[in-house]
């Protein structure tokens, strides 16, 4: 899908309400060796489960990869964050979001996957039941195969932008996990795949270097499984979100930032496939300039991002000065 830039600045008045930089009270926090989210000095879980944490800068070296073990996390940092050396380096939250449904060994629907935009079980329209699982969805998922049944649907679009209306975290940072395959009265169809993690950076700037990636795709959906079940629905990708006064990713081309929807699952014998998950949301906000390879971002620069999901991608002003454009995608 094309990039393109309109050109036209944009005033989103609720979104200052996002641009809480935190306290600063677990400091300078700098990861020199691979590392767990949840065990990085200072990071704590909320009551909802969101692992927090909140430092002046915060800064991954050179080559060094942050596994987001938890389904939601969140970095607040009152300074700047630097995401790798120059080199390598990762944040990966493949498979660890939000948790598919199960599959069902009765003749009936599997269950629904976990979080906002889930993947509802596969269903059926009679005995044995051989419906493929639904696919974990933040955008608009697939739904499962249908020869003979009834699909499990494909989660539901929520929006990214309801978590600054209603202040609720959970709602940016919760991965769809995928539905369950329907069973065939004797064996139960597969489990929907895990979406991805979802991890939330919001800080006075932020820079990815180049070489350094961010990846959150849903797992594969299970399957196939014994005698006739459904295959399980595949899960979201995870939330990416970026919110900074600045923004500079150095890396002019290649994926940088990807949140893929996991495969569907196959289906057992004559039973039918899961869907595939559907992307998960890469979120740039931003207020004063968004750059890629230290230039200000333009049509030309935004055009030559090759990540695979670029077409998720949502570049917004998050105060618009009457120089600030708007970046979209076509």
């Amino acid at each position: 899908m094309a990039a393109s830039w309109d050109g036209r600045p944009r005033l989103q008045c609720a979104l200052p309400l996002l641009f809480d930089l935190g306290d600063g009270s677990d400091g300078a926090v700098t990861v020199a060796a691979n590392a767990n989210f949840s065990a990085i000095a200072g990071v704590a879980a909320d009551a909802n489960g969101v692992y927090t944490l909140q430092c002046t800068t915060f800064t991954i070296n050179d080559g060094v990869t942050v596994t987001l073990d938890q389904p939601y996390c969140l970095i607040r940092a009152t300074g700047a964050v630097t995401l790798g050396g120059g080199v390598s380096g990762a944040i990966l939250g493949t498979g660890n979001g939000a948790l598919g449904g199960s599959g069902d060994s009765s003749a009936r629907s599997g269950s629904s996957g976990i979080g906002p935009g889930r993947g509802n079980g596969g269903g059926l329209t009679y005995s044995p039941g051989k419906g493929g699982g639904g696919a974990g969805a933040r955008a608009a998922g697939t739904d499962g195969g249908t020869p003979g049944t009834t699909a499990g649907k494909g989660g539901t679009q929520t929006n990214w932008l309801t978590h600054f209306l209603t202040g609720d975290t959970l709602d940016i940072l919760t991965g769809a996990g995928g539905g369950g395959g329907g069973g065939d009265g004797a064996a139960a169809g597969s489990a929907g795949g895990k979406g991805g993690a979802g991890l939330y950076i919001v800080a006075a700037s932020i820079r990815i270097r180049v070489g350094f990636t961010w990846t959150s795709t849903g797992a594969v959906g299970g399957g196939p499984p014994t005698a006739h079940g459904g295959g399980g629905g595949g899960g979201a990708g995870g939330p990416v979100v970026c919110a900074a006064l600045t923004i500079q990713i150095d890396a002019t081309t290649g994926s940088v930032l990807v949140s893929l929807g996991g495969a569907g699952g196959a289906g057992g014998g004559t039973g039918t496939a899961g869907g595939a998950g559907s992307v998960g949301h890469v979120v740039l906000l931003w207020q004063r300039w968004y750059d890629v390879g230290g230039a200000k971002m333009d049509a030309t620069a935004l055009a030559a991002r090759t990540d695979p999901d670029a077409q998720a991608y949502q570049f917004r002003s998050y105060r618009g000065t009457g120089t600030t454009p708007a970046f979209v995608v076509a």
